[in-house]
C-alpha cells in the first residue's frame, strides 16, 4: 500500500510521541508503553488498511466498520440535505449510530485518518464510565480509540462554497493540517498535602462492545463532549499511567 509523505511522517513521528501518552494493554505501570498498530483510512474510500470493513465477525472488523461509518458519512455542514451518518456501511456497524468516532472538520472525501486501538476487558460493570443505565457487563470489551485526522485548514475552507467538489477543494486547500484526539490529564488530591499527581489518558473515543450470536456489536460509547469533564477519580483504572 502506498502512503503519502504526510502519512509516512505521521506513522514515524506521531506514533513515537503517542507511545508515551497512551495506556498499556497489560497492567499499567509508568515505565510501560503501548505500541499502537496504526490503521489508515481515506475519507473517499480510496485508501484503507482494513480487509474487513463491513463485517462484525471480529472485534477488529467491527471497529474498522465504525471508523469507516464515521469517516465516509458526510457531515451535515458539507451536504445540501443536512442528513448525517447515512453511508451504507453504517448499517454494518451494529449498535452504533448518530455520532462520529473520529474528529471531522472538512468534507469527508478531503480527509485522511490514522487510528489505533487499546482494548481491555471490564472486570466490573461499574468500571464503564457512563453506566447509569446498567448497559455494561463483566467481560465486555472496551475499545479506546486514538485517532489523527488530516484535513484542509478550516480558514481556507471558509472561503469556498460548502458544496464545492472535493477535488476542487483539495486544489485550493491542501490536506496539510493534522490533529489528534487524546488528552493527558493530571490530578492532585487537595486533601492530601504532598501527594503525587495522578496521570491519566483520556482517549478521544471509547466503545463498549460485546460478542453476540450475530457477531460483535456496540453497546455504548464514551467521549468527553458527551459527558463533560469529571473528577479523575471517576476514570477507569486502565486510563491511569502512574
Amino acid at each position: 500500500m502506498r502512503r503519502s509523505g504526510i502519512e509516512r511522517w505521521l506513522l514515524s513521528g506521531l506514533a513515537v510521541l503517542i507511545l508515551s501518552l497512551v495506556p498499556s494493554a497489560a497492567s499499567v505501570r509508568a515505565d510501560e508503553n503501548w505500541a499502537p498498530a496504526w490503521m489508515v483510512l481515506a475519507g473517499d474510500g480510496s485508501l484503507h488498511s482494513s480487509t474487513c470493513i463491513g463485517s462484525n465477525a471480529s472485534l477488529d472488523c467491527l471497529v474498522d466498520t465504525v471508523v469507516a461509518c464515521s469517516a465516509w458519512s458526510e457531515n451535515p455542514e458539507w451536504r445540501a440535505d443536512g442528513l448525517p451518518f447515512d453511508h451504507p456501511i453504517c448499517d454494518s456497524a451494529r449498535g452504533f449510530d448518530g455520532v462520529s468516532a473520529v474528529l471531522v472538520s472538512a468534507p469527508a472525501a478531503t480527509q485522511h485518518f490514522l487510528y489505533a486501538t487499546d482494548v481491555w476487558t471490564l472486570q466490573n460493570a461499574r468500571d464503564w464510565p457512563t453506566d447509569t443505565e446498567g448497559l455494561a457487563r463483566q467481560g465486555d470489551q472496551v475499545v479506546d480509540l486514538f485517532s489523527i485526522t488530516c484535513a484542509p485548514r478550516t480558514a481556507c475552507l471558509a472561503r469556498l462554497d460548502p458544496l464545492t467538489p472535493p477535488r476542487e477543494i483539495l486544489a485550493a486547500c491542501p490536506r496539510d493540517y493534522c490533529y489528534g484526539s487524546s488528552r493527558v490529564l493530571t490530578h492532585v488530591d487537595d486533601t492530601m498535602p504532598g501527594a503525587d499527581a495522578d496521570v491519566f489518558v483520556d482517549p478521544g473515543f471509547s466503545l463498549l462492545t460485546r460478542e453476540t450470536d450475530q457477531g460483535w456489536v456496540v453497546i455504548d460509547w464514551y467521549y468527553l463532549s458527551r459527558f463533560g469533564l469529571r473528577d479523575p477519580g471517576w476514570y477507569p483504572d486502565h486510563w491511569k499511567r502512574k
